[in-house]
């Protein structure tokens, strides 16, 4: 089973942010972990979500991540074809994500 090189953002701030600029291809991939840090000194919240066309589906709301702190996903997801990962925090550039992902 193939795998994708790992997905990273940096300094994810108020503004949604496609991790790694990553569209899954036609077969589909499954998301098999994802970690978010917070790397300021003050406590910030997230949200991970999905977008397929114009349908947004939560993963995780306004998860607190206290300062220094990391979020681990550790469950999978099934994502289809041009389906795309986004995460959002309270703060401007205060998450740094690292995502991967497995090819169908």
């Amino acid at each position: 089973m193939p795998t994708y090189p790992a997905l990273r953002s940096q300094l994810v701030g108020t503004a949604a942010v496609k991790v790694g600029g990553f569209d899954t291809p036609a077969d589909g991939a499954t998301l098999v972990g994802m970690m978010v840090c917070n790397v300021l000194s003050t406590p910030i919240t997230v949200t991970i979500h999905t977008q397929l066309s114009s349908t947004v589906t939560n993963v995780a709301k306004n998860r607190e991540i206290l300062a220094g702190g990391t979020l681990i996903l550790d469950t999978s997801i099934n994502l289809a074809s041009g389906e795309a990962v986004y995460v959002t925090s309270s703060d401007a550039a205060s998450a740094d994500v690292h995502m991967s992902l497995v090819a169908h």
